[in-house]
């Protein structure tokens, strides 16, 4: 059968908001590139490795007088960061306005009763905020989500409040910051990332045992999900669902911690009203004995994690391999709505690849090709569900995961019909076709429009160059496909029994296995 190509991604000229001291990289592009080059200042040690915190609130502005301001052209505030919840104090010995030290901060925002919807955007002072959302939000809800910043001039974080449709509003912010990511002129060495194929570590469903109010949940990490058994690595990168539809469900907060709190942490991870289910990413340092614990605040809540990536000490200086670079501002790399993307919304039950090579290929630092990438750090955005002629849908789950790997039993967004729904990503590179980096994203029911917009890149090594004596292996065209099903979002149809069918669009035919509706009793994202 005749497949659609994957989905090229087009960018020219995007610059990481890296210091010319961390590195350049020797060539023009990715053909002829041999190998990076260290700038002055010797190796890359620090660079863009990450330095965990314990999580603490560095702003809360319902502590100010007035609330900020939103309005349709947007109003912005701005916030210290650097200096502040444990990261280092402002360095600036070269006088060029940016910190020394602080290459990103890894923080998690959470919009506060807004008075209509709308949308919150960040980025360093000074620095181009770009046409990326961090937050989306409805009119007096409480919504977070986790971001990869770049801080600017003097250390400060810009934000700002969009609200299309009202003259003008206000809206409260709340920052946690739960670690930083380092320059090269950082003597302290930091741990690295290794995005991995997502993977489930939690369902409390399946335990039928939801978390209570004011009770914690240990979640075992090191040695499951990809994840080594090892004292070194000492982060996660999660994706945290709530359920909070149950009969003793309440308006309520989750805290994802290290450790288990002394009384109630002065930080939320994710915050949510009675009857929704919500996802966050989120960066989280793990404990001594490499967990991560979970707390809730009011009712009853099912909880499920699903691990992304992990943070490990110990890596060799001279690699490359896991380092994370901001972009100067978030870029648009996929917008399902445009015409260079074919604007084409994802189908129920359908499964697409999409190639990143001409993004991966354009990242640069001043005019220099950055080098290989594994994985994009950053908000994959879930807009527009709409119905079938045949099923009313009212809401719908989205899957990720390296194209060349089975679909996971595990989500990354849940959507809900008449809003749009964005979520902090790491998504792991992997090869379709002709495309070495290439994701893959699948949707449940009806027919949504999907948005990434990448904040920060994980390096990969160079690779080897070829040996000149070696065989080639020969590789065999034929292939089996397994596949998990990840379990249903709630959704009203007109029949019981409907199934949707899954289709891949990669340069090899494959497809899921149908996928039944499951009783409305039984309905979970």
């Amino acid at each position: 059968m005749t497949l659609p190509l994957p989905r090229a991604v087009a960018r020219a000229g995007l610059v990481a908001a890296l210091f010319a001291t961390l590195f350049v990289v020797l060539g023009g592009g990715p053909s002829g590139v041999d190998s990076p080059v260290a700038a002055a200042g010797g190796d890359l040690g620090a660079g863009g490795e990450f330095h965990p915190l314990t999580p603490s609130r560095i702003l809360d502005t319902r502590r100010w007088a007035s609330s900020p301001s939103m309005t349709p052209d947007g109003a912005s505030f701005v916030a210290d960061v650097v200096g502040r919840g444990g990261l280092p104090s402002f360095v600036d010995a070269d006088g060029d306005g940016l910190d020394d030290q602080v290459l990103a901060v890894a923080v998690n925002i959470t919009v506060v009763d807004p008075d209509a919807a709308g949308f919150l955007s960040a980025a360093g002072v000074g620095l181009v905020s770009g046409e990326s959302s961090i937050v989306n939000f409805l009119a007096h809800d409480d919504v977070p989500n986790a971001a990869i910043l770049r801080p600017g001039i003097g250390g400060r974080l810009e934000f700002t409040l969009t609200a299309p449709w009202i003259d003008a509003g206000s809206a409260d912010v709340l920052v946690d910051v739960f670690g930083w990511f380092s320059t090269s002129l950082v003597m302290e060495r930091g741990a690295r990332l290794v995005p991995v194929t997502p993977s489930r570590v939690l369902d409390t469903r399946r335990l039928d045992a939801p978390l209570g109010p004011a009770e914690v949940i240990e979640v075992p990490i090191r040695g499951r999900a990809g994840v080594p058994d090892d004292g070194s690595v000492v982060g996660v990168v999660v994706n945290l669902t709530a359920v909070n539809d149950l009969v003793a469900s309440q308006d309520t907060y989750l805290s994802v911690l290290p450790e288990p709190p002394n009384g109630v942490p002065s930080t939320s991870t994710l915050n949510l009203h009675a009857g929704m289910i919500r996802p966050v990413g989120a960066i989280v340092p793990l404990g001594s004995d490499g967990s991560l614990v979970v707390f809730n605040r009011s009712g009853d809540v099912h909880v499920l994690v699903d691990v992304m990536g992990y943070l490990i000490d110990g890596a060799d200086a001279a690699s490359r391999a896991g380092r994370v670079v901001p972009l100067t501002a978030p870029y648009r790399m996929l917008d399902s709505r445009q015409s260079q993307f074919g604007s084409q919304p994802l189908g129920p039950g359908r499964a697409e690849d999409w190639s990143m090579d001409a993004f991966v290929a354009s990242v640069s630092v001043e005019g220099e090709w950055l080098g290989p990438q594994s994985g994009v750090m950053g908000n994959v955005t879930a807009a527009g569900l709409r119905t079938e002629a045949s099923i009313a849908v009212s809401s719908s789950f989205v899957t990720v995961a390296p194209a060349d790997a089975a679909l996971p039993d595990a989500s990354l967004l849940n959507i809900v019909a008449g809003s749009d729904v964005a979520n902090f990503a790491l998504l792991a590179y992997g090869p379709s076709g002709d495309a070495d980096a290439a994701v893959t994203l699948r949707n449940a029911f009806g027919y949504v429009d999907l948005i990434v917009d990448a904040a920060a890149v994980v390096l990969d090594e160079w690779p080897e160059p070829p040996s000149t004596t070696s065989t080639p292996s020969t590789t065999s065209t034929t292939s089996t496909s397994t596949t998990t099903t990840p379990e249903t979002t709630s959704t009203t149809s007109t029949t019981s029994t409907s199934t949707t069918t899954s289709t891949t669009s990669t340069s090899t035919s494959s497809s899921l296995p149908p996928i039944s509706v499951a009783p409305a009793a039984q309905r979970y994202p």
